[in-house]
């Protein structure tokens, strides 16, 4: 029987797993450990991981990807000129 939100997500399939309670900071170490900086798409599928999101592309994105992509259900995130701020 899964009985923790971990075990759900790694019985889903995922292979690595980070705490959304961190400091962003760590979050964002976290983020770029686990994939090495080989990402250039991510998407907030929860409304609330826009800023984590965006930094994470900017900071450990892959570096050579001609086009990082980013995308959230955050119907409320209306200035997509904030986008910018973080090289994205």
């Amino acid at each position: 029987m899964l009985t923790t939100r971990l075990q759900v997500v790694k019985a889903l399939g995922a292979d690595a797993t980070f705490s959304y309670k961190l400091p962003l900071d760590e979050q964002l170490s976290e983020i770029g450990r686990i994939t090495g900086g080989k990402f250039s798409r991510v998407f907030d599928g929860s409304a609330f991981a826009a800023e984590t999101g965006m930094e994470a592309l900017a900071k450990h994105g892959d570096s050579d990807a001609k086009v990082k992509y980013f995308a959230t259900t955050n119907d409320w995130f209306v200035n997509p000129q904030s986008y910018l701020n973080f090289g994205i």
